[in-house]
């Protein structure tokens, strides 16, 4: 660029209280015409359905968020989730508050709340400081901080089936790369439940006047069965007429309740329990799925779960 255009940009960015540097990454955007600088180009909303798998069950539902200027440096929004998860019901709620240039970025907190119906019922909830940054068609986003929640646990014959949300660090990052002004290319990480994942995205919009209609796709490969690959529709509901970019830079944050449902499922630990209440016979000792060994007096026992007792019959263990 050079020095007259330079200057020329510059007293542009004092008109508008923003930096040189900001100006030359909002000028690489294509759309530039009846941009605004306020944190939320007023009250707008957005509804998504998705569905696939998560950690190798079904998983489905939809969400949606108002997000409400307060001001013009700041935002709130609201989101809600209703949907299913490994077959059961789950709900939850969250909230951001944020101060945003729409030119160069966001940052803020956030707070959510979700409930699965799995066994007498698991929760999880997180507090999160919430950020991203814009330069030309490049942006990044994440949420990080910390999450908890309860545990809960059943029996499934020799199986206990827990599930324990640990309070612990957790993120969800994002670099996303606009191809065209409606179509964003996603890379991604996720640390949820004490696993990591990889994450791949992309969404594509459909304009139609003041609402718009978006198709979303995302995958994750991670540690154990951190994995999923699922997708949906959006619906954005917006002031004007606006191409993705725009939306998501001048409207609404993103909805992470469908993302962090992985502190959930990914809290699952499975171990076997012990079936032995006392000495049993050799064919007892096979039917519970236990193992014949001898002990230390080498008398034969029977091994299952961790538990060790005593075999009544050693004359018919085979040799």
């Amino acid at each position: 660029m050079r020095v007259r255009d330079c200057v020329k940009a510059s007293w542009l960015v004092v008109s508008v209280s923003l930096s040189c540097g900001t100006a030359f990454a909002a000028d690489t955007l294509i759309s530039k015409a009846n941009s605004t600088n306020r944190a939320v180009d007023g009250i707008n909303y957005k509804i998504e359905a998705y569905g696939g798998s998560l950690n190798g069950d079904g998983t489905g539902g939809v969400a949606g968020a108002v997000t409400i200027p307060l001001g013009n440096r700041f935002g709130v929004q609201f989101d809600v989730l209703a949907g299913s998860l490994q077959g059961d019901f789950v709900a939850g709620g969250a909230a951001h508050l944020f101060w945003r240039d729409p030119a160069r970025g966001m940052i803020g907190i956030y707070a959510s709340y979700t409930h699965w119906n799995v066994f007498t019922g698991l929760n999880a909830s997180h507090i999160a400081a919430e950020g991203e940054l814009y330069i030309g068609r490049f942006t990044f986003q994440a949420i990080a901080g910390v999450e908890d929640g309860s545990s809960t646990s059943a029996v499934a014959g020799p199986l206990l089936i827990s599930y324990n949300v640990d309070q612990r660090f957790f993120d969800a990052i994002n670099l996303h790369y606009y191809v065209q002004d409606n179509w964003r290319l996603t890379l991604g990480h996720r640390y949820m439940g004490g696993l990591h994942a990889a994450a791949f995205g992309t969404e594509f919009a459909f304009e139609a006047g003041k609402q718009m209609m978006s198709a979303f796709f995302e995958a994750r490969v991670g540690e154990n069965d951190f994995r999923g690959i699922y997708g949906g529709l959006k619906m954005y509901f917006g002031q004007r007429a606006k191409p993705l970019i725009k939306r998501h830079r001048q409207d609404d944050p993103e909805i992470w309740l469908p993302t962090t449902q992985s502190t959930m499922t990914n809290s699952k630990t499975v171990t076997m329990r012990s079936l032995l209440q006392g000495p049993v016979t050799f064919q007892q000792c096979m039917d519970v799925g236990g193992t014949i060994s001898t002990n230390a007096s080498f008398d034969y026992v029977c091994r299952q779960g961790g538990a060790e007792v005593p075999i009544t019959d050693p004359q018919n263990v085979p040799i």
